[in-house]
């Protein structure tokens, strides 16, 4: 589906910034993350890891497998492997389990030897997750390196190169990704129910700027689920939101503006002000 934009001249993050945003997030640490040994016989996959970017952009990853397990094959310290990496990242919604996007990456795994991993851990910015995992009892880290990131969401595929996404890096520290994901967490759980949907209306109205990422037949579900509106994600571009009708299901983005401060105080006002969004026309 080509993606379309309502509500008059575009003023707010486009949904290739909100494309960016999203897959850095996923690479440094938001959503599930397994890689598969895709050249080894049987593609052996290790599901069971925490992952996330250092401060210098270095994608790294971390578990605890025993020696004897069948995950074993795929640890090699002092070696590069070729894996494909998959990351899934959920919606924040509580109240039914929502896709918000996935993505793909293929790359050369090096699992690091004990001195190597002693030095990164001391002297790197590495995520407190991934740290903690790799220095508990059988932990490993890892680098993955890659060029290329495939982001599979509403809208389609996007190809996103990785070292764009280093550059973005820094900048997502002005928020903060456990911040940023707190607020998802925070404003699905407690917004009401009233806001959400009225903020829908003033988008289908073309009242409140948005783009359209999907627009389906509603088929399949259950039936407390109907004529409902979920928040798919939250970001520092704009908020994500699932309009799913008796006949048609929508997902919307609506942007923020460009301008907008980053900060999570910030981020939370701007998501605030768009759930205070209520039909009517502007005045």
């Amino acid at each position: 589906m080509v993606e379309r934009t309502i509500g008059g001249q575009s003023q707010g993050s486009s949904t290739h910034d909100r494309a960016v945003s999203l897959a850095h997030r996923m690479l440094a640490g938001a959503g599930r993350a397994a890689l598969v040994a895709y050249g080894l016989e049987g593609q052996p996959t290790l599901d069971a890891l925490a992952h996330g970017m250092t401060g210098s952009g270095d994608l790294m990853v971390a578990t605890t497998v025993f020696s004897g397990s069948d995950d074993a094959v795929l640890l090699n310290p002092g070696t590069s492997m070729d894996v494909r990496m998959d990351i899934t990242k959920l919606s924040p919604e509580p109240r039914v389990e929502i896709l918000t996007a996935s993505a793909h990456m293929l790359g050369q795994l090096d699992w690091l030897d004990t001195e190597r991993a002693s030095d990164v851990l001391e002297y790197e910015d590495v995520p407190e997750m991934v740290k903690a995992v790799a220095k508990s009892p059988f932990g490993m880290l890892g680098i993955v390196r890659v060029s290329r990131v495939l982001l599979h969401d509403g809208v389609g595929a996007t190809a996103i190169s990785f070292a764009h996404l280093v550059e973005r890096n820094d900048d997502v520290a002005l928020a903060g990704l456990g911040d940023i994901e707190t607020v998802g967490l925070d404003v699905a759980s407690s917004l009401d129910s009233v806001d959400l949907a009225s903020l829908c209306d003033a988008v289908s109205n073309g009242w409140v700027e948005a783009r359209v990422l999907s627009e389906k037949p509603s088929v399949g579900g259950c039936s407390h689920t109907k004529n409902r509106e979920f928040v798919v994600d939250v970001d520092v571009t704009g908020l994500t939101v699932m309009r799913n009708g008796a006949e048609r299901t929508r997902v919307f983005f609506v942007p923020f503006d460009r301008e907008s401060v980053v900060e999570c105080g910030g981020l939370f006002a701007r998501v605030e002000s768009l759930l205070g969004t209520r039909v009517g026309a502007p005045e």
